[in-house]
């Protein structure tokens, strides 16, 4: 029985960058489990714009499943 989610090696920590730097390109995170090799991650990036001129969110998700279980 597969009771373990997948863990994710690599998700870079929440960072604020100032208007005139661009944004760090998105690490490749790797997936391990205790049952399962192989595992793929998905990857998403949205960008909510904020209240004024340059001022935005990009929410990078990543997610990876065994079958069983899925980690965000």
């Amino acid at each position: 029985i597969d009771t373990q989610a997948p863990t994710l090696t690599g998700v870079p920590a929440n960072t604020t960058i100032q208007c005139n730097t661009m944004p760090p390109q998105a690490p490749v995170v790797t997936a391990t489990d205790n049952c399962a090799m192989g595992i793929v991650v998905d990857f998403d990036e949205t960008t909510t714009p904020g209240s004024c001129a340059n001022n935005s969110t990009i929410t990078r998700t990543w997610t990876a499943t065994d079958g069983c279980n899925t980690t965000t």
